[in-house]
């Protein structure tokens, strides 16, 4: 099928489409390798130059991923997660019926920093727990949690197996605290070589970073967090309603996700 260049669309956009209808009526399904360069170009009777450029605003959008000496292959549809509620990693799978699991990285008492005293309410000298856990979709890395607790507040969480459960149910029912709210903070970060290695991408790859301070009932910092997830694994919902409590605008931003 030769291209319709008569289009007002750039060339590598209309290109980018057709493939996009292809995703969507089922030809090409999640996991499945999508066709070689060549193949497109015989296809639809364009240069190599302009289905690299279709290929890589796909790869932007989290739509394909490039796999070296392999091809490019779909990715699965991006899972929407909430960030209007305190809920766990856990919970927000078990609603999902996805299989989701966590592999512990550290789980240990630091001595706190200035940055994280100032945070948590600490003081010099004192001790928080480290707790850095990799989430795991149908076995492949989504999503790397870094929280830090005032070890006061957890003192057993060091000895606790937190590769199974919630961290907020045992804060709860083991530590006897009482989660109330948490603010969120949304920004774009880059990989990091580290982050990189636990995630499976590129260093300098785009996550999006949530950091987030859980409070208790008392107003007592509980929890930093910064979560950083993979843009092509996630979608961010949050609902905004306007001063009176009256349901407002309902915004979704494509290729990122929500906390944990």
């Amino acid at each position: 099928m030769a291209a319709q260049r008569g289009s007002k669309v750039a060339l590598h956009r209309w290109i980018k489409e057709q493939l996009e209808r292809k995703f969507g009526a089922g030809s090409l399904a999640p996991g499945q390798r999508l066709p070689s360069e060549s193949e497109i170009m015989n296809s639809f009777g364009v240069s190599r130059h302009v289905v690299r450029l279709a290929l890589a605003e796909l790869a932007k959008e989290g739509v394909i991923h490039t796999e070296r000496g392999r091809g490019s292959f779909v990715n699965p549809p991006k899972e929407i997660h909430p960030i209007t509620s305190l809920t766990s990693y856990h919970t927000l799978m078990e609603e999902r019926s996805l299989d989701a699991s966590i592999r512990v990285l550290r789980n240990r008492p630091v001595t706190v920093t200035k940055a994280l005293a100032t945070r948590l309410g600490l003081v010099d000298g004192e001790q928080v727990v480290e707790l850095i856990r990799v989430g795991r979709i149908s076995g492949k890395p989504a999503v790397l949690m870094v929280s830090h607790l005032p070890y006061s507040l957890c003192k057993g969480l060091p000895a606790r197996d937190m590769n199974t459960g919630s961290l907020y149910e045992y804060l709860e029912d083991e530590c006897g605290l009482s989660l109330a709210y948490a603010e969120n903070y949304i920004e774009v970060a880059f990989a990091t070589r580290e982050q990189a290695r636990y995630l499976g991408v590129s260093p300098g790859s785009t996550l999006l970073l949530i950091e987030g301070l859980v409070y208790d009932q008392s107003g007592q910092p509980v929890e930093f967090s910064r979560v950083f997830y993979r843009g092509d694994r996630f979608k961010l919902f949050f609902e905004s309603t306007k001063e009176d409590g009256v349901p407002g605008t309902k915004v979704r931003i494509g290729g990122r996700t929500s906390p944990l």
